[in-house]
């Protein structure tokens, strides 16, 4: 499911020539929807997290949306939103993105 998810984003054969996967077909796939209401304005973007897996953290496991609202709020897969981030913008939210994992090692 989720490399079903994660192939819906753009994608094509070289630079400059793409193709969308379309929304009803992803979800006829997926055999699984929900909504999820914690917004104030229209959703502009999501992300999955890209981590890996972490004694804390599966493999996609994490869900970021930004909204007109000007907050980026953090999901996990039952739906639950795990924090609200009030960005601070003055503008909408278009993009989010999880940063890559960061491992302390001391001795």
């Amino acid at each position: 499911m989720l490399s079903i998810l994660d192939k819906r984003e753009v994608f094509g054969s070289f630079p400059g020539r793409y193709r969308l996967i379309d929304e009803d077909q992803l979800v006829q796939r997926l055999d699984n929807t929900r909504t999820i209401k914690a917004h104030e304005a229209c959703v502009n973007t999501l992300r999955w997290n890209r981590g890996g897996t972490t004694e804390f953290i599966d493999l996609f496991s994490l869900l970021a949306s930004g909204s007109d609202d000007r907050k980026v709020k953090i999901w996990n897969l039952n739906g639950d939103c795990l924090t609200s981030i009030d960005t601070g913008h003055h503008a909408n939210v278009f993009a989010v993105e999880f940063l890559p994992a960061v491992y302390v090692i001391s001795q």
